[in-house]
This record gives structure tokens, sequence and C-alpha cells, in this order.
């Protein structure tokens, strides 16, 4: 068996937990099983004068590569002693069968752009990174790309391949650090290439506007993802009382107003909002006028859906 080494570069870091640091996760790419390994917290003294300015100790089969002079740049800790992080690169590992090498790491670099967008795409629906920034951090590399390594006679080298992956763009103030179980959970739905349903899709696209401050367009998406959410749940709520006559209902009771009438005349206990004031009414101002939300209220939307979807659609990713 041959090892082949995987380095995930970001040109933006990824936020992680200190505990979540230091691990080691099962990961599939392009049909080929192998590891995630995390780079662990520095080895900090008990009264560390500045340890922040510690870097991140690489994974150990890595702790003496370089590229050209310079030691590879794993990340840096945040938060002292709880050991939050910012992180530039992720390794991989592969145990490959050398016959089958070439065709092996083609796999990878083929199936690793879909692979890193599903980690990316997860990552914003578990923490949100993403989306809460208030400012950006800026790298001279724009990719966010993958170099595959193996060792041959004790020397690593790097394998060729002409596609340089996709890029990412994470990076958080807040307290949104993707923590042990998130990766893991993370890891597996990569692995198996699950999208998520169509109403977290529709989320992102939320979080997508909020980023560049396009509130409408954040309370727009919000709107039909819980439109559709609360509809799912109230096709089971019919299902569940033998309601023949279901369709009927969604004709009288239409657009998202109607929804949440129907969603009281069944009983189907929600959150306790404001929902005409908070999502309902400024939904319909947008569409029919010229309302500009402020970010306040957007917040609140947000915080709406995060809730409706997380109550009525907990499973994220699609079945199969």
């Amino acid at each position: 068996m041959k090892k082949i080494y995987g380095i995930i570069n970001f040109s933006e870091p990824i936020l992680f937990s200190g505990e979540a640091l230091g691990n080691c996760y099962n990961i599939s790419i392009g049909r080929q099983n192998g590891k995630l390994i995390l780079p662990s917290l520095p080895k900090w003294a008990e009264n560390e004068k500045d340890p922040l300015s510690k870097e991140l100790i690489a994974p150990e089969i890595t702790a003496s590569w370089k590229r050209g002079e310079k030691q590879l740049y794993w990340g840096s800790p945040l938060i002292y002693p709880s050991g939050e992080s910012r992180v530039y690169s992720l390794l991989l590992l592969f145990e490959i069968e050398e016959a089958l090498q070439e065709q092996i790491i083609t796999n990878l670099y083929n199936g690793y752009p879909v692979w890193i967008e599903l980690f990316k795409v997860y990552t914003e629906l578990f923490t949100q990174q993403k989306s809460k920034k208030r400012f950006y951090i800026k790298n001279a590399d724009p990719e966010d790309r993958l170099e595959l390594y193996y060792q041959d006679d004790s020397k690593i080298k790097m394998c060729h391949y002409n596609n340089k992956g996709i890029s990412v763009n994470l990076v958080s103030r807040e307290n949104i650090y993707l923590k042990h179980e998130q990766i893991k959970s993370i890891c597996e739905l990569c692995s198996e290439v699950k999208k998520p349903k169509i109403e977290y899709r529709i989320l992102l696209k939320a979080y997508e506007a909020l980023r560049v401050d396009d509130y409408r367009q954040t309370i727009l998406e919000c709107a039909t993802a819980v439109e559709l959410t609360i509809t799912n749940r109230i096709k089971k709520e019919f299902d569940s009382l033998n309601i023949k006559f279901g369709e009927k209902l969604f004709k009288k009771y239409r657009m998202l107003g109607g929804r949440f009438e129907l969603v009281n005349l069944l009983e189907i206990p929600l959150p306790n909002y404001d929902y005409k004031e908070l999502l309902i009414e400024p939904r319909n101002n947008i569409i029919h006028g010229g309302f500009f939300p402020d970010l306040q209220l957007t917040n609140y939307v947000i915080k709406i859906t995060e809730e409706l979807l997380g109550m009525f659609s907990p499973e994220i990713s699609e079945r199969g």
C-alpha cells in the first residue's frame, strides 16, 4: 500500500473550535476512502505570556514540509485558552494500491470539487460563518486548492494535475466555530455526496443576500424557505389526520399568510413569534411596494426561518 497526502489550502480561513483541532475524520473523495486531519493547538505553557502569537502545529507527518524555504502555515489560535482558531490548511491521507496510483489520483482531483463545495455548504448551514462575517481577510493566493503528494525514496513529491479546484470564502468574528461533532457530520454528508434539501438551499441564498446587505432579497428567500417548510409540515398533518381534501385547502389558504392560517387551524405548534409583523407583512411589502427592511428586522427573519426549518425539517440533507 502507498500513502497519498493531500493539502487543502484556503485563501480565507475556516474557523474551528479548540476541541476539534488535532482530530482525524473519515472521508471519501472520488470513491476513495481516506482521512481528514486537522492541525493541533500550540503546546502552551501553564502561564503562557503571548499564546496567540504561536502558530497551530502541523499534522505530524508534515512537520518538516516546506513550500520553498518556508514551513507550511496551517493557521493560528484566536482565543486562549479554549483554542478557537482560524485554519488555512487541512491534511488528507489516503492509503492506496500502488498499481492504481494514477487512476486514484485522477479520481481524487475529479471528485474534489464536489466534495469541497459540499464541505463549504454544510459548514455554512452548521455555523453561518460566511453570513455573519463583517470583515474580510485577503490572501495573495486567490485559489482554494487541493495539492496531492506521495512519498518516493524518502522524498515527498507532488502529484501534478491541471485542475486548480474551486474557491471558498469563510471567515467570521463571531462565536460560530466548527465543532467536533459538526465536522463528523459534514464529512459523512460530503463523502456520501448528499446535497442539502431544497429549503436549506434556499436558506443559503438568503445567507448570500445577507452577506452583501441585500435585506430585501434575504427576506424574500427566507419567506420562500418558510412557506415550503410549513407546507410540507401541513401535508404530513393531512396524512396523519387522513384528510382527503388537502389540495382544496391549499388553494383556499394560498401564499405565506394563508399557510400560517392553515397551520393555526390544524393546531400545529409554532415558536412564539408575531409572524404577521415580522415575516408576512415585510415579505408582502417588499413584493408589492418599496419597502426596504433594516438589519434588525432581517436578523429576526433569519432567526425565525432557522427555527422553523430546525423544527419541521430537522434533517438537512436529501435522502438517498
